[in-house]
């Protein structure tokens, strides 16, 4: 069926095809994945029943095999203080990365300063989400182009890179913004973070 779809369309749905071969392996892959994270909580409930070593470090790692970020126990124990534990541990997690912590004073900061306040951290997802429309838009574009090219051209190729670069670049885009997003709420409400 593949061999017939390429010799009508003269081999311009090559790759578009390799990329959907591509695809479904990657779509194995995260369902392997699934199965691991799968694993992972099953590992921390293990962890968590067991009564002995409650120190730092296993309530580091054992935070760690459920939510898949290092917090520090110091925030682990703070959060699990409030009424809401588990998705103040969650929404924490998913931004920790944009926080540094000063191992001396135990004092919480944003990385980048245009990230401390409230009007930063919206200006920076309001500029990541046009960057994503023109990202997957110009990724669409070059798409465009490669599949209506001859396939003797040689751009064939630069096209269908510009297009999976630009394509990913908007996917990372959207990523950071709704990062942002749940930090904007979440930090304010769990760690008192402006």
């Amino acid at each position: 069926m593949i061999e017939k779809l390429l010799e009508v369309s003269n081999g311009k749905l090559l790759i578009p095809v390799l990329c959907a071969l591509v695809g479904a392996v990657l779509v194995k892959g995260i369902f392997n994945l699934h199965r691991s994270k799968s694993a992972d909580r099953r590992d921390f409930l293990d962890l968590w029943m067991r009564n002995e070593g409650r120190d730092d470090i296993w309530l580091e790692v054992s935070v760690r095999h459920l939510f898949g970020t290092y917090l520090p126990a110091s925030i682990i124990r703070s959060l699990m203080q409030g009424p809401q534990a588990a998705r103040a541990l969650l929404e924490v997690s998913e931004f920790w990365d944009l926080l540094e912590m000063n191992d001396e004073t135990l004092e919480l900061n944003w990385k980048k300063k245009s990230h401390a306040t409230s009007n930063g951290r919206r200006n920076w997802r309001y500029a990541l989400n046009a960057l994503y429309f023109l990202a997957m838009g110009s990724a669409l574009f070059f798409i465009y182009l490669a599949i209506i090219a001859d396939v003797r051209t040689p751009l064939v190729v630069s096209f269908w890179i510009y297009g999976l670069f630009l394509g990913g670049l908007g996917m990372r885009c959207l990523h950071l913004a709704d990062k942002l997003t749940t930090a904007n709420t979440a930090a304010c409400r769990w760690l008192g973070l402006p």
